[in-house]
C-alpha cells in the first residue's frame, strides 16, 4: 500500500485478502437479491402490490448494506499523519527548563507518529488509527473513530437482510406445505424445476443463517464496546494486563451510553443515524483529532504502546 504523509479524504487499502472478503460480501447480497425476487416473491405474489413492496424493501436494505460497506471501506478510519508531518500550531511547549530542549513526545515505534490512549498501529494500513477497534477484511479497512458508524450500519443492514430472507423462506415453505408444487410455485403458470428452486433457496438460507449470526455477533460486540467506552484491542490488552480497558483511563467523567453513541453516530438521535453519511468535514475532524492528541500530551495522559 502507498503510504501518505498526511491524512486525505481519499482512502483505500490495497489488501488482497480484503478484496476477496469484500467480494464475498457483495456476492452474498446480490445472490440473495436474485433468489429472493426470482424464486420467492415473483412466483408467490407476481407483480401485485405486496410483491412489489417486498421487492422494493429487500432491494433498499441490500442497497444500504452495500453503500455502508463501500463508505466504510473508502473512509479514513482516523489515521494519524505520518512523521515528520506535525502542524506547527499543535507543537506543545517544552516541559524542560533547559533552553532549546525539545519536548518528550511519546511516539509509535513503527511509524514514528504521536501516540495517545486508544491509538494503535495497523500493520495493514501502515498508520496509527484513532480508536482502532480492529482491522476488518470485510470492509478492507480498519474500524476506527471516523468509520465505526459505517461499519456498524453495514452489520445492521446485512443482519436485517439475512433475517428478512430467512423469514420469507419459512413463510413460503409453510404456505406451500401440502400443496402441489406447480400450484404453489408459480402464480403466472410458468414452471421451473422444483429441485433447482429448492437448491437455490436452500443455499440462500444457509448463507443468510450463517452470515446473519456472524454479523449479529459483531454488531452486539460493537454496541457493547461503545457502551463500555472501549475498543476490541483495548479489551484484549486489558485482559492480558498490559493496559486499561476503557479509553478514558482514569478520566473523572465516564460518558454515558447515549453520549458514546452520539460520538459515533452524531450529535443527537435522528434518522441520519441510519444513513452512511459523514457528520463533519474531513479536515475539521482531523484537526480536532490533532488538538486532542496535544491536549492529552499536555495533560500527561499519553500512552506509549
Amino acid at each position: 500500500m502507498r503510504v501518505r504523509r498526511t491524512c486525505s479524504p481519499a482512502w483505500f487499502v490495497w489488501d488482497p485478502c480484503g478484496f476477496v472478503c469484500a467480494f464475498i460480501g457483495y456476492f452474498i447480497v446480490v445472490y440473495s437479491e436474485f433468489v429472493f425476487v426470482c424464486r420467492l416473491v415473483l412466483p408467490w405474489y407476481s407483480y401485485s402490490a405486496a410483491g412489489v413492496g417486498h421487492i422494493l424493501a429487500f432491494g433498499a436494505i441490500g442497497f444500504m448494506a452495500i453503500l455502508s460497506q463501500v463508505t466504510a471501506m473508502c473512509s479514513d478510519p482516523g489515521s494519524v499523519p505520518l512523521a515528520p508531518y506535525t502542524p506547527p500550531e499543535f507543537v506543545p511547549e517544552p516541559r524542560s527548563d533547559e533552553v532549546g530542549a525539545r519536548p518528550a513526545l511519546p511516539t509509535c515505534s513503527r511509524c514514528d507518529t504521536l501516540k495517545m490512549r486508544g491509538m494503535h498501529h495497523c500493520s495493514t494500513c501502515k498508520h496509527c488509527i484513532r480508536r482502532m477497534d480492529h482491522h476488518c477484511p470485510w470492509i478492507n479497512n480498519c474500524c476506527g473513530a471516523f468509520n465505526q458508524k459505517f461499519f456498524i450500519l453495514y452489520l445492521f443492514y446485512v443482519f436485517v437482510l439475512c433475517f428478512y430472507a430467512v423469514v420469507m423462506s419459512i413463510a413460503r415453505g409453510v404456505y406451500c406445505n401440502g400443496r402441489h408444487w406447480r400450484e404453489c410455485h408459480d402464480a403466472k403458470g410458468e414452471h421451473d424445476s422444483a429441485a433447482t428452486t429448492m437448491l437455490l433457496v436452500g443455499l440462500m438460507d444457509f448463507c443468510a443463517f450463517v452470515f446473519g449470526l456472524f454479523v449479529l455477533t459483531m454488531f452486539l460486540e460493537q454496541v457493547c464496546n461503545i457502551q463500555e467506552n472501549t475498543t476490541g484491542i483495548d479489551k484484549m490488552k486489558a485482559r492480558a494486563g498490559i493496559g486499561p480497558k476503557r479509553i478514558g483511563g482514569g478520566a473523572r467523567h465516564e460518558p454515558t451510553f447515549m453520549e458514546s453513541m452520539s460520538e459515533v453516530f452524531g450529535e443527537e438521535p435522528a434518522l441520519t443515524w441510519f444513513l452512511p453519511i459523514l457528520r463533519h468535514p474531513v479536515a475539521v475532524r482531523q484537526r480536532a483529532m490533532m488538538r486532542e492528541v496535544m491536549a492529552n500530551e499536555r495533560g500527561g495522559r499519553l500512552l506509549e504502546v
